[in-house]
């Protein structure tokens, strides 16, 4: 695939999860979810995408919160317009988030269950950045994906 392929692509994952998350994502967070790759074990931070690559791709299309380093779309109308047009620009986005969220609690991190100390629960959510959003929302994902495609 072509440069501008890739950055065409990329640029629809990242709208598709701005678009659908179930709330605003960080930078962190969103450079996490775009960086799970399917049926894979373990997290690989090589596959994290710079901030500044994900905002150039999106063409002005996004931006950056200084405080709560949420990232958005750049106004309200921009997310109403993508939420009513979701099936023709990212007819799969909420499978293909729900596969990441289920891919990401599949990782051998999570194998030895739930934390029971609030230290080793702490310890979890600060080494896995988007644990957080994929526990509480995944089956929201799992939920809006139609039975039959």
């Amino acid at each position: 695939m072509q440069k501008d392929g890739l950055q065409q692509q990329l640029a629809r994952i990242v709208l598709s999860w701005i678009t659908c998350a179930e709330r605003p994502l960080t930078t962190r967070e969103l450079q996490n979810a775009i960086a799970i790759e399917d049926d894979t074990p373990v997290f690989d931070e090589d596959n994290l995408t710079e901030v500044e690559d994900i905002v150039f791709v999106c063409a002005g299309l996004v931006t950056i919160d200084e405080e709560s380093n949420i990232i958005r779309l750049v106004h309200y109308t921009t997310q109403e317009y993508f939420v009513q047009a979701q099936q023709q620009w990212f007819p799969d986005a909420q499978m293909n988030i729900a596969k990441a969220c289920v891919t990401y609690l599949s990782f051998k991190d999570f194998g030895t269950g739930f934390r029971y100390t609030d230290e080793a629960f702490d310890a979890r959510l600060q080494a896995n950045t988007l644990y957080s959003y994929v526990a509480r929302h995944w089956g929201n994902h799992v939920h809006k994906v139609p039975l039959f495609v």
